[in-house]
């Protein structure tokens, strides 16, 4: 599982698989309710706030902005310095798009991570080089992550705030608390761990027996819900 998204109301759950399916599921019954794409496996994806605009990263350095429920083409994003983009994040003021990854032609390394300014469409601002974002609600602040290290951001500066060494190896997968007060990011251990914006370790959640690729956390940020390699999900009740 690559993606886990919480509806506005807590009542939706949006899913990206590892084989590239997107779909949409009743949180009340666990129910699918909807298929809504199928991208390419290496392809990143992530959704608007208002649940209007799904985003998928590609394997050429673009970001494709389409309609979330009727699939229609909205915008092309290009000018991302690398090819391969494994992470993308839409800011909740719905002014900005940040994608990073690698880049081939270095030999695989990591490319630069890009923000793009929306409508519009320019590159506004480059930041350092982890592979995966997230960015907090009051989108002020960028959150980015690879291998054992976290760094935030000043999203209007380019100031780096932060820079935390986790100890251990951690995934693509990271989610901020609506009330922006501390992130949540998975690990190859099987454990989800959570970090104030001080960079703080609060807590270790066990439970999977595999990577965790894929966390969200609910609207009153009391539920986690994450999502193992070996395609389980789990949600947890939360007390920070």
């Amino acid at each position: 599982m690559l993606l886990v998204a919480f509806s506005p109301a807590s009542k939706t759950l949006l899913t990206r698989s590892r084989a590239g399916t997107v779909k949409l599921w009743n949180l009340q019954n666990g129910e699918q309710m909807k298929r809504l794409a199928d991208v390419h496996r290496h392809e990143s994806v992530a959704v608007s706030p208002d649940w209007q605009i799904l985003a998928i990263g590609t394997t050429c350095g673009t970001v494709k902005l389409q309609h979330l429920n009727s699939g229609q083409l909205l915008q092309v994003l290009k000018g991302y310095q690398g090819d391969d983009i494994s992470a993308i994040a839409l800011s909740p003021n719905g002014k900005m798009l940040i994608a990073s990854g690698l880049n081939a032609a270095s030999g695989f390394c990591r490319a630069t991570v890009t923000l793009w300014e929306l409508p519009g469409g320019e590159v506004r601002r480059t930041f350092g080089s982890e592979n995966y974002v997230a960015i907090t609600p009051d989108s002020q602040t960028l959150v980015s992550h690879g291998n054992k290290t976290i760094a935030l951001w000043d999203l209007e500066t380019g100031e780096l705030l932060h820079s935390v060494q986790t100890g251990i190896r951690i995934t693509s997968a990271a989610a901020i608390s609506p009330d922006g007060k501390y992130f949540a990011v998975g690990c190859f251990d099987g454990t989800v761990r959570l970090w104030n914006l001080r960079g703080e370790l609060l807590h270790a959640l066990e439970g999977h027996s595999g990577p965790v690729s894929a966390v969200a956390i609910g609207q009153l940020g009391e539920t986690l819900v994450s999502g193992s390699d070996n395609g389980t999900v789990k949600l947890w009740q939360l007390r920070i």
